[in-house]
């Protein structure tokens, strides 16, 4: 029997938080007034397309690598959806690959897979030198690429589309949802809620089990 796989959002999904980790990390880092002018212009441009995640990831230069995984951590932890453990747990039980693809930074994300167990995770990986951050991005994960990141994961692992569930919840993910078969709207904006295939409005992601393991 083919495998399913089920690939998470982290912003909004995964994560119960507004602008988004790598946006409010920043303000924990105190730089908080450097980010408001970028997510002011982002908000103006995000409709139209990627921007801005360029500009953020500058504000992280001359930032210690080690002091950005523990501040993640505890930010994480204090904003982990609820039921995103006992989803993760749960899937994994029935034999789901269960990973994340996010434009969310390699830190961020580093510290998600190990806390949720997660098969994979993929974000945009940051340029670091001697353990500090140049604000300077190696590999750029946008709407885009999320869904050629999927692509690439479903004929590595042999899975057809049938089989593949997406969870997100705002038009950076539609491009990923298109790729599913089934791409699930966990508390949607109204932007793509015309463009889901399921819509959990619950703020509680064991809410979406029924649509995965009963179906």
């Amino acid at each position: 029997m083919e495998q399913k796989l089920v690939v998470f959002d982290i912003n909004g999904v995964l994560l119960d938080n507004g602008i988004g980790a790598l946006k409010e990390i920043l303000i924990l880092l105190g730089r908080g007034r450097e980010l408001s002018q970028v997510e002011e212009e982002y908000q103006k441009r995000k409709k139209f397309g990627p921007w801005g995640l360029e500009q953020t990831a500058s504000l992280y230069q001359g930032l210690n690598r080690e002091r950005m995984v523990h501040v993640a951590a505890e930010y994480c932890e204090e904003n982990l959806m609820q039921g995103a453990s006992e989803t993760i747990a749960e899937l994994k039980l029935n034999d789901f690959l269960v990973g994340a693809i996010s434009s969310e930074a390699d830190f961020v994300l580093e510290v998600l897979a190990r806390n949720l167990s997660l098969d994979f995770a993929y974000g945009t990986v940051l340029q670091y030198v001697d353990g500090i951050c140049t604000g300077k991005i190696i590999e750029k994960v946008d709407r885009f690429t999320k869904a050629e990141l999927l692509k690439k994961i479903m004929q590595e692992k042999n899975i057809s589309r049938s089989n593949i569930y997406v969870v997100g919840d705002s038009i950076t993910d539609l491009p990923m949802g298109q790729v599913a078969g089934r791409f699930i709207g966990f508390r949607p904006k109204t932007e793509i809620i015309e463009q889901v295939n399921f819509i959990v409005r619950e703020k509680d992601l064991e809410k979406i089990l029924p649509l995965l393991i009963f179906e």
